[in-house]
């Protein structure tokens, strides 16, 4: 320790002296600055512009999100109901009428059958399904125990399909349609007054079809 003690005390002198040699050096140097800038004053030059700190860039976690865009939901598809040709409309009508005389009453099914085949049959406008549904109804009832003849049958089915498609037809031809097809249903042996009713929502058919041109 006798040996060590006086080492210490020689290294604690020198830090200090050293620390006393900084001090003076920085004081020395701090005066000679301030002396410049005086005579710098006197002789009317500026002293050196001070450097502002500029705010650091945002970090890509700062920065703001870009807007996304709106998410569009899309459309729903519309159901379309597929159309039928003339001849096409005419032949599945006319098994149509066939089916309701070989049952009696007409099963359900028939029914549902001919108002498929009612929508397809009509290329423009569609009938309501009310409408369609109490022509159905009058003609399984006329229909119920009668046996039209092939012949009647066809006639009866090109009338229903020219009145499904009646939309730029004149009032006086549409007129004879219905009538035509009063007749076929006559002469196929339905009475008359049940051939009438079924004229009568045929009529109204037509009405649906040509709406919208009203």
């Amino acid at each position: 320790m006798k040996t060590l003690l006086p080492l210490l005390l020689a290294f604690g002198w020198l830090t200090q002296s050293a620390l006393g040699q900084g001090a003076q050096a920085d004081q020395i140097k701090r005066r000679a600055r301030a002396t410049a800038e005086q005579n710098n004053a006197r002789q009317g030059v500026a002293p050196p512009p001070k450097t502002t700190p500029q705010p650091a860039s945002p970090t890509p976690a700062q920065r703001p999100a870009a807007p996304t865009a709106p998410v569009v939901a899309p459309a729903k598809p519309t159901a379309v109901v597929p159309t039928l040709s003339t001849t096409q409309a005419v032949a599945k009508l006319e098994a149509d009428l066939a089916a309701f005389q070989s049952a009696a009453p007409a099963t359900q099914e028939h029914r549902q059958q001919l108002l498929r085949d009612i929508a397809q049959s009509a290329r423009g406008q569609k009938p309501f399904l009310t409408t369609a549904t109490g022509f159905v109804d009058a003609l399984g009832a006329a229909l119920a125990g009668r046996q039209l003849d092939a012949e009647h049958r066809n006639r009866f089915a090109q009338k229903l399909e020219a009145v499904l498609n009646c939309g730029s037809l004149p009032a006086a031809q549409l007129d004879g349609l219905i009538a035509d097809a009063q007749a076929a249903l006559e002469s196929g042996g339905v009475p008359r007054e049940k051939a009438a009713e079924v004229a009568r929502q045929l009529r109204l058919l037509a009405q649906d079809v040509r709406r919208a041109g009203r």
